[in-house]
Formats: C-alpha cells, structure tokens, sequence
C-alpha cells in the first residue's frame, strides 16, 4: 500500500528538475536515510526502491553509507535478509 505525500516548493526549484526525476530523487533519498537511521532494513530499502539488494548495496555506498556501521549480530541478520529475499525474487 502507498500513500501519497504533498511537498510544496518554490517554481524557482521546480523549473530546475523534472517532476519524475525529482520524486525519484526525493524517494531513494528518504529511503537511503531511513536505512542510514536503521528505520528499516537493507533488504527492505531494496525492496521499497525496487532494485537488488547488491544494486542498493552499491547505492548506499556511493552515498557513504557503510554496513560497517552496524553492531554485532546485525549484519548476520541482514545478510540472512538479504539472502530471503533474493531467494522469493525480490531483486
């Protein structure tokens, strides 16, 4: 289920972007933070962007968001995660 989410900005801003290229942009970045928050997991992240969980991966790394920021324990279940969905078709 999806809902909707209304941002006013000045036209000044919107002039400058592309209306889909700007909610693209404004969805991989909430969600990019709420992973970098640990809000959510990994795997979800993938998910919510539609993409592999290599392929976000790669993303959070290019964002300098490290998997090495998570405790013990953490990254196990991550990975078992990851690998659950990768295993259902979720890429």
């Amino acid at each position: 289920m999806s809902r909707g989410l209304k941002i006013e900005l000045p036209e000044e801003i919107l002039d400058l972007w592309d209306i889909g290229e700007l909610e693209a942009s404004l969805k991989r970045w909430i969600v990019l933070e709420m992973v970098k928050q640990r809000k959510i997991s990994v795997s979800l992240g993938a998910k919510l962007l539609g993409t592999s969980p290599q392929d976000f991966i790669e993303l959070m790394s290019q964002h300098h968001i490290p998997l090495s920021e998570y405790g013990d324990g953490e990254i196990e279940e991550e990975y078992r995660e990851l690998r659950s969905s990768y295993r259902r078709g979720i890429r």
